[in-house]
C-alpha cells in the first residue's frame, strides 16, 4: 500500500515530527503493527510517499471511525468484524 503525505504546507515542526515518526516506523518489528518497507520522497511534487503493509479493514482512524458510526463506545473486536 502506498501512503501519500503532502508535505510543502507543513510548518517545521511537523516535517521534523513526519520524519522522527518515518524513522521509527522504519525500525519497529511486531506482528501487531503494519509493516513499513519504504519511502520516496518526490520533491518537485512536495510529496513523501510511504509504501506500508496492506491492511484490509483500512487504517486505525478509520476503523475507529467506523466503530463511532455503528454505536460502539469502545473500539472491540466485535467492532472491527
Amino acid at each position: 500500500m502506498r501512503k501519500e503525505i503532502h508535505y510543502l504546507k507543513m510548518s517545521e515542526r511537523e516535517k521534523q515530527q513526519l520524519t522522527q515518526e518515518v524513522n521509527i516506523l522504519a525500525g519497529l518489528r511486531h506482528p501487531n503493527i503494519v509493516r513499513y518497507y519504504s519511502r520516496e520522497i518526490a520533491k518537485e511534487e512536495g510529496m513523501v510517499y510511504l509504501y506500508m503493509e496492506y491492511c484490509h479493514n483500512g487504517d486505525l482512524g478509520s476503523v475507529i471511525k467506523h466503530c463511532r458510526k455503528t454505536g460502539y463506545a469502545h473500539l472491540s473486536i466485535d467492532c472491527l468484524l
